[in-house]
């Protein structure tokens, strides 16, 4: 059963985070950096223990990390990221908002506490300084998928070679093997 989670929606969702960053990000107060980063994995397996076909399928996974500078008297970060499902995908762009907020909120949180702090214990607080990054270009990336074998190209059991297929040539290569 097709469950939406796969390499190629990374092409499909890349425009959904774009305006994420650019456009709603930009419109709280005192952010100054955010990035978020996305990662689908998928991958096709077949196993065979002691000669005997055990498990074939599919494994596929969807994560994203959210990352944010914020903070009015300083300036501090703070993180969400989650694992989503096949059920999530309608609601992506408002799970990343989410996140995006989440994210926000922990920095602005850390950096009113690093202020405060600071401003505790003098010379100590001191110490604590801002979190900055060095001015860079805007980066939108993606990283291609590298495979040493494509399992997207791996057949599946309503093609002519099947997963049970690969148990079965696994299962012989065994026996041939005990048989030494």
């Amino acid at each position: 059963m097709p469950h939406g989670i796969e390499v190629g929606l990374i092409e499909g969702i890349t425009p959904v985070v774009r305006e994420l960053v650019t456009t709603q990000a930009r419109a709280l107060a005192d952010l100054r950096y955010a990035d978020v980063r996305l990662e689908v994995s998928e991958g096709k397996f077949a196993g065979a223990e002691r000669g005997e076909a055990r498990t074939s399928g599919d494994d596929y996974a969807l994560a994203f990390g959210i990352r944010v500078l914020a903070g009015s008297r300083m300036s501090a970060p703070g993180y969400f990221g989650r694992g989503l499902g096949a059920a999530d995908l309608p609601d992506l762009p408002r799970i990343l908002r989410d996140g995006l907020l989440a994210a926000y909120r922990r920095a602005m949180a850390n950096a009113a506490l690093k202020a405060e702090v600071k401003g505790k214990f003098g010379a100590l607080g001191d110490a604590l300084t801002d979190t900055r990054l060095h001015p860079i270009p805007v980066r939108q990336e993606v990283v291609p998928a590298v495979f040493e074998v494509d399992p997207r190209g791996v057949p599946t059991s309503t093609s002519p070679v099947s997963l049970e297929d690969v148990i079965f040539v696994d299962t012989a290569a065994v026996h041939r093997c005990v048989s030494l």
